[in-house]
């Protein structure tokens, strides 16, 4: 018989995440696993590029007006505990991201199937409803962050988590950092990393898109644009610098975000309306990727960002901060640039890859001799499935 198997995910928006779940989804055999997929909220447009296969179900999250969903919260006790844990957990009774996956999980319909094995596969809303509200023999957490970094507390999610019987997360640093935060459950945390395979991707990169780099050097960053996290201020710093030694560098992003208006205030600041662009969100950003120089990443953390193995798989040489996993992903000068983790760094490695088209070349090289497609790693799920 086949098992009866639950993905559980926020919604097909673009991401690295969302990336691997695709590839995941197209290396599975149907032979032997019934796939259904749970979104918190349907109708995103990457939707359209899950397998036939995938039955996806009605959204998990059940709209409702804002007073409604308070009211609710409210009385089924899920926002003022939420509140209490996180003004002794977070010392704020600011919302987290931690705070809302718990009241939001509330807010869902009632998933009546019982299933082989229901997978978290994000941090969060997904792994929280996995563990409290699915009815499963094997239940998985996915964690792609680097859970200290991206400020988490351990306190909050301990409870959650020990309704785990396995827990995965995508890079090795992750693994022995998210270990330090819950010694005690060692023992079930794995690492696997994110699978992605080239095939979807060419074709998305095929589309004809109304776009044309125009400097002399082109730099292209695809990111949520959040300072803290993606460190695009640190860019324009770089920028500034080669703008004022007569390089003519564009740097483009594609992204939107909360810290939009604050970086744009920084580029206006700084003289830079010309020089760095923001082209906006766009659910294909491949298309672009073969009119660009390089991927630049100037993250003060990350996790293990998909982004980056997607840029070296369509030959655009990724330069990027010293994030967790980055050494991981990158041999430093073969398949991409690795500097310190810092603003001078960024400036002084882009400097670096401008004055030394031989180096850059070289990397473009490797780049198209290297298979960065990892597709077996679909072994190492079935055996915790």
């Amino acid at each position: 018989m086949k098992k009866k198997i639950l993905f559980v995910y926020m919604g097909m928006f673009i991401g690295g995440s969302t990336t691997s779940l695709l590839s995941l989804l197209n290396e599975i055999d149907y032979d032997k696993y019934d796939v259904d997929l749970l979104l918190y909220r349907n109708g995103e447009e990457l939707e359209k590029y899950l397998p036939k296969q995938v039955n996806l179900l009605p959204q998990a999250f059940i709209e409702r007006p804002t007073w409604k969903k308070i009211l609710y919260s409210v009385m089924n006790g899920s926002l003022i505990k939420a509140f209490l844990k996180n003004l002794s957990v977070n010392k704020t009774i600011r919302p987290s991201d931690q705070l809302m996956a718990y009241v939001c999980a509330t807010l869902c319909r009632k998933i009546e199937t019982r299933y082989d094995a229901a997978i978290g596969f994000l941090e969060g809303w997904s792994n929280v409803f996995t563990n409290y509200y699915i009815n499963a023999d094997k239940k998985i957490n996915w964690i792609h962050i680097d859970y200290v970094k991206r400020g988490f507390f351990a306190e909050f999610d301990r409870e959650c988590f020990k309704k785990a019987d396995v827990i995965v997360t995508v890079a090795e640093d992750n693994l022995r950092i998210f270990n330090e935060q819950f010694p005690e459950y060692k023992g079930k945390t794995i690492y696997i990393e994110n699978i992605l395979t080239d095939i979807l991707l060419k074709q998305r990169a095929t589309e004809e898109i109304d776009f044309k780099a125009e400097g002399d050097f082109n730099i292209l960053s695809v990111c949520r644009i959040s300072l803290g996290h993606k460190g695009l201020d640190r860019g324009v710093k770089a920028l500034k610098n080669l703008k004022d030694e007569g390089y003519s560098v564009k740097w483009y992003v594609l992204g939107d975000g909360p810290d939009r208006e604050k970086l744009e205030g920084m580029i206006k600041e700084n003289g830079l309306e010309n020089e760095f662009i923001l082209l906006g969100p766009t659910q294909n950003p491949y298309p672009y990727f073969k009119y660009f120089d390089i991927f630049a990443l100037p993250s003060r953390f990350e996790g293990k960002p998909m982004a980056i193995t997607e840029a070296q798989m369509l030959g655009l040489v990724p330069v990027v901060t010293e994030y967790a996993s980055a050494n991981e992903q990158i041999k430093n000068e073969k398949t991409g640039i690795v500097v310190e983790n810092n603003d001078d760094a960024i400036y002084y490695g882009i400097k670096k890859v401008i004055d030394n088209p031989h180096l850059l070349e070289s990397i473009r090289e490797n780049l198209k001799k290297t298979n960065f497609s990892n597709g077996e790693v679909i072994q190492d799920i079935y055996k915790i499935l």
